[in-house]
Order: structure tokens, then sequence, then C-alpha cells
């Protein structure tokens, strides 16, 4: 049974979060769009979650709340001529940007952790109030919360989506047009300096994957140079120049496996159940909140005292047998 009462209204969604965050929000959006087909969805984001946000076809609206004290003084003003009829933040640990912004919008019901509820609505009878914060389970579900309290019947689908608009599908379509589907896709790149795996092992992978497959090495900007070496060692393979996470997801839409030390690629390539093998550090909290969702996945764990720099290129070539079996 779903709570009707806000069948026609507004219906206002925070996830001030990263990329990949805001990926694995997406089940979010879908089950609100398919259980309130009339309300308005306006997405609360940070900058980066924003990118995404706009091009989601179940999202009305997009309130971006810039970086920086600037950013989010101008984000709380512009809240003050904002009301919601159904005010969500499904974060589930203590955010002062979280607390600010619910303390100045005007929302008739409000669904959030206790963390993050402000002075003025805290002990309401206006509040559901989340619990189980910090556990086990996937980050996905975390997101999920507030729909069992909306609907407690309702069996979301845990994949996320990803629409991506025609003018992210320029290089996806030149790298096409050189080498057809079915490629595996490197990424070398990852959000920070520990979850980068060594320049060689990567060359191993090229030089060892089977010749029938076409290789497309992803990266930043910042390590087009470490692609282009490891492009270098195998002839058929191009290095993709993307330039945002959708001209990333356009590319790996359409490759046969996947191999990312990356969650947010991880991520990406769950929306289009990609197969995957994704190298994570030694921590099972970790793996286990933002493991990949796609049916046909591997994940390895660097060894104990190691990091993902420490993951021998034999266990990569092991999962990569079993995906592409």
């Amino acid at each position: 049974m779903t709570d009707n009462a806000i069948d026609t209204g507004t219906i206002g969604i925070v996830q001030l979060g990263p990329l990949g965050d805001t990926i694995l929000t997406t089940p979010l959006f879908i089950a609100l769009r398919e259980l309130y087909p009339d309300a308005r969805l306006t997405l609360i984001a940070s900058s980066a979650a924003a990118t995404i946000g706009r091009y989601q076809k179940c999202i009305d609206d997009v309130f971006e709340v810039s970086h920086g004290v600037v950013g989010l003084l101008g984000a709380m003003v512009r809240m003050r001529m904002r009301s919601f009829d159904l005010y969500i933040d499904p974060k589930d640990h203590r955010s002062s940007t979280s607390r600010l912004l619910m303390n100045v919008a005007r929302a008739t019901r409000v669904i959030a952790h206790s963390a993050n509820l402000s002075s003025t609505l805290s002990g309401s009878s206006m509040v559901n109030v989340l619990t189980g914060s910090g556990g086990a389970g996937h980050f996905v579900d975390r997101m999920l919360a507030p729909v069992h309290v909306l609907a407690p019947e309702y069996v979301a689908n845990r994949r996320p989506r990803l629409d991506i608009p025609s003018t992210a599908l320029v290089e996806a379509a030149r790298i096409r047009q050189l080498i057809g589907d079915g490629y595996a896709v490197l990424n070398v790149s990852a959000g920070s300096e520990s979850r980068y795996w060594r320049v060689d092992r990567f060359v191993a992978i090229a030089q060892w994957l089977p010749q029938q497959l076409h290789v497309v090495l992803l990266s930043a900007p910042k390590d087009r140079a470490m692609a282009n070496e490891i492009a270098s060692v195998r002839e058929r393979s191009v290095v993709a120049h993307t330039r945002d996470i959708l001209e990333v997801a356009a590319i790996v839409e359409h490759a046969s496996i996947v191999v990312t030390t990356d969650t947010s690629v991880v991520h990406v390539a769950s929306a289009f159940n990609t197969p995957t093998v994704a190298l994570y550090p030694n921590d099972r909290d970790n793996l286990q909140l933002f493991s990949p969702l796609a049916s046909h996945h591997r994940a390895i764990r660097a060894p104990d005292g190691g990091g993902v720099a420490d993951i021998s290129v034999r266990d990569v070539q092991a999962a990569i047998e079993i995906i592409l079996a």
C-alpha cells in the first residue's frame, strides 16, 4: 500500500554526495516516480550530482548546491523560496549541509535520519525518522530506505539507471565507428591515489586479453599519459577522450567487460548490466557498501596488509576468464 497523500505534490530529494553516490541513488528516483507518477521531483544536489540529475528522465528539476560557504549560503537563500509536500534526505550520517538546508526548507512532511533533522523539525508529527545506519548493507539499500516508509510492500529495482543525453554520445560514436561493439574497457583512473593499480599490471592485462577483443582505455585527463602508455603495447586499442561521467557511460554501455578500480565506473557498469571486474582495497565494509550490481561481476579485494596496487595480475586474469567464459 502507498501513501497517496502526495500523489500530485512536490517531492525534494537530497543527494549532496559525489558521482558514485548519486548513481546509486537513482533507484530511489525511479521508485518515487513509479509510486507518485504525478508528483514533481526535484533533486537537491551537489554540483557533481547535478551532472547526472539534469538528464535523469524521472527528475523534473535540479536544485544545485555549489561547493563552499558562498555556494551553501546562496542555496539557503534560494531554498527559502521553495516548498515541498515531501522532503527526503536519505543520508545516513551527520551532515551540517543537510541540516542547514532542511532548516530553511518549507516541507509538509520530512523523511530523514535523526542526525540530519533540523531543530525546527525534530519530534514533529510530520517527520518520519529513518533508522539504521552505518551498518551492513549496500549503499543502494540505504538510499531506498525512504521507500519502505512510503510503500512497505513495494519492491524496488536495485540496479542504477543512467539516461545519456545525445551530447554525450560523440566520443562513444567515434570509438564504435573505429572498433565496433563488444570491446574491453580498462579504466586506469581512480578517485584517490590509494585506489590506483600499477601501470605495469594494466600493461600485462592489455597484452594478455584475447586478441579478438579491442581494448578501450578510460582515464581522467591527468592520467592520459598512463592510458597512452598502456595502449601502446596493444595494436587493437584506443584511448577514449571523455570529459564527464556521462561520456564514460556511453562507452561502458556497449562494452563486453569493464576492469576498474574506481567505484563510480563500477556503478556506471551496473547501470547497464555490463560485466565487471572491480578492484577494491582491503576493506570488507567498503566492498559490501559499493560492490558491483551487474549480473556478472567479480570483486577482488586487496590482500591483507596491502592495497589495490598489490592485487596480482593473475587474480585479475582469473576474474576476467570467469566473466568471458
